[in-house]
């Protein structure tokens, strides 16, 4: 099943760019129409730390690859809200935690 949601989700990621949006509707596309896919099954499937760091660097491959991020680009940044002078992409592995933690509690 995680094999399934990670190929949904990187299909999701791959279409995107090639929408011809501009910088701030292709993240904000992203955060909307491909991290929901994995959001949605993060408190049923067990992620390890590594399967979304995996997921995180294959997300700015493929904005790389469709030029939606600068191959020397700072990768924090990309992580950084809008409102701070960043980009605003969603971590996989900071919405899954924030997932997992609204379940517990």
């Amino acid at each position: 099943m995680k094999e399934r949601v990670c190929k949904e989700y990187l299909y999701r990621v791959k279409k995107n760019p090639k929408s011809q949006l501009n910088g701030r509707f292709t993240i904000q596309a992203i955060n909307t129409w491909a991290v929901p896919v994995i959001r949605y099954g993060a408190g049923i499937l067990s992620w390890t730390a590594k399967d979304l760091k995996e997921l995180d660097t294959k997300t700015r491959k493929q904005m790389r690859l469709h030029r939606a991020h600068h191959p020397q680009g700072d990768v924090d940044r990309l992580y950084v809200s809008r409102k701070q002078g960043g980009r605003g992409l969603h971590s996989i592995e900071e919405v899954v935690r924030r997932e997992e933690n609204a379940l517990t509690t």
